[in-house]
Parts: C-alpha cells; sequence; structure tokens
C-alpha cells in the first residue's frame, strides 16, 4: 500500500484487526490547522489507552475516562452516555474521551443538567458502525463532540 492517497482508500465496512494500519486525525494538535495533523498507526496502537468496555443501555463518564478510550459495545438495545456537570465529575478542561461504535445499536450522547455538548449541526449519534468519536471538555460545562458523528 505503499504510496496510495488516503483519498482513494473507502470506509472501512468491518472492524479492523489489531496489526491493521489506521489513519487517525489528531485533532488536538498545536499547529493551528483546523483539520488537524493525520497520523498512522496500527489497531492495537490506537487502542493503548485503557480501554472501557460499554455494554448496557446508558452511563455516565466518571473521572477514570478521562483520555481513555472506550468500546460501545451495546448488544442489549441503543446506548445513550451521559457527560454529567463539573460539579459532579471534575474532569479537567481539555481531557479529550475517544468512543468506537462497535455494534448496530445506536449510541447517543446526553448533556448533564447545565452542560453543554456542542458538534457540528448539533449531531449527538456515533455513525456508522465502526464509527469513532471524540469529545473534549472546552469550559467548565462544555464540551465538543466531534468525529462520525449522525
Amino acid at each position: 500500500m505503499a504510496d496510495v492517497k488516503l483519498t482513494t482508500k473507502t470506509a472501512l465496512t468491518t472492524a479492523p484487526e489489531y496489526n491493521d494500519l489506521v489513519m487517525v486525525v489528531d485533532v488536538s494538535d498545536s499547529t493551528g490547522d483546523a483539520n488537524g495533523t493525520s497520523k498512522r498507526q496500527t489497531v492495537v496502537d490506537f487502542l493503548k489507552n485503557d480501554l472501557r468496555v460499554i455494554s448496557g443501555t446508558t452511563d455516565t463518564l466518571v473521572i477514570t475516562d478521562a483520555n481513555a478510550f472506550i468500546k460501545c459495545n451495546n448488544t442489549g438495545g441503543s446506548l445513550t452516555i451521559t457527560v454529567p456537570p463539573n460539579s459532579s465529575v471534575g474532569f479537567e478542561i481539555g481531557s479529550t474521551i475517544k468512543f468506537w461504535r462497535n455494534h448496530t445499536n445506536t449510541v447517543t450522547f446526553a448533556a448533564g443538567t447545565g452542560v453543554v455538548v456542542a458538534s457540528k449541526g448539533s449531531a449527538l449519534d456515533i455513525s456508522p458502525r465502526y464509527g469513532v468519536v471524540s469529545i473534549t471538555k472546552i469550559a467548565t460545562n462544555g464540551w465538543l463532540l466531534y468525529g462520525d458523528l449522525a
């Protein structure tokens, strides 16, 4: 696959294997580029952050989720992930959490009391299956949700 442009590749239709190469865009870089910096890494390297698996239908973020990777494997139905207010869980501004939708059931983000979750087009669902999103705390009760959203 040497010298193949990313734009000539198609989106994943199945779960990647641990040794597959994937492109990751770091939008939290300091280059000033709104599109971020692309990096090539294996899936296993991407998953080296703490991995937590959600298999239920509701979940609320906890402090140990800061800078972690969460696999949404909600086999029992749609999953709603609540972003709690700073008074309940004091994430540091700049904390980022990554989510991977690994099932066909819907994954939706909900703002806790007093919390604002901003996203392009006000989208709050991870889409499609195998989609990856990140959420970054940008203010005391403000979060930015970005990635594969619908």
